[in-house]
């Protein structure tokens, strides 16, 4: 585990989200205050995808860290019922606070373009955000959608 991600085990709130594309653009938009955090500090979490959102629920509940989950649903795939099956299986009753499922991808619910590399993802949502091209309605949802996974933290 690199020391970054570790840092989790020391937060009082985690949000465990897919990968690192919504790791910068939350954490951007924490910074900006455009996101109110809980009492107490936020993390938010790179689970390396979705596929080990579970692992960290399990690990952060042995803690008694409280956290919240934001993932994609990878427009419905073949695998995407078991792994949000998986995840809700997971969840704490008392720690998990909410899991948020995101249509699509952040992508789509941001309504840009996805870059011709995964690779490439995190840098592209920040150069769209810093310089504008995200529409500010599209941001704001999006900040609604954190504040319903942040709202039972407080």
């Amino acid at each position: 585990m690199n020391p970054d991600r570790a840092s989790a085990f020391f937060s009082n709130n985690v949000l465990l989200v897919d990968g690192p594309t919504e790791q910068s653009l939350l954490t951007r938009l924490i910074s900006e205050g455009k996101i109110a955090i809980p009492p107490g500090g936020l993390y938010v979490l790179d689970c390396m995808g979705k596929f080990n959102i579970h692992r960290f629920i399990n690990i952060l509940s042995h803690l008694g860290t409280t956290h919240s989950v934001l993932y994609d649903d990878d427009n419905g795939k073949t695998y995407h019922p078991d792994i949000h099956n998986l995840i809700e299986q997971s969840r704490h009753a008392e720690l998990t606070c909410h899991i948020e499922q995101v249509k699509q991808d952040i992508e789509t619910m941001l309504g840009v373009t996805s870059p011709v590399s995964d690779h490439r993802k995190p840098q592209h949502i920040m150069f769209l955000y810093s310089t504008g091209q995200i529409d500010s309605e599209k941001i704001e949802s999006l900040c609604e959608c954190i504040g319903r996974c942040l709202a039972p933290m407080r």
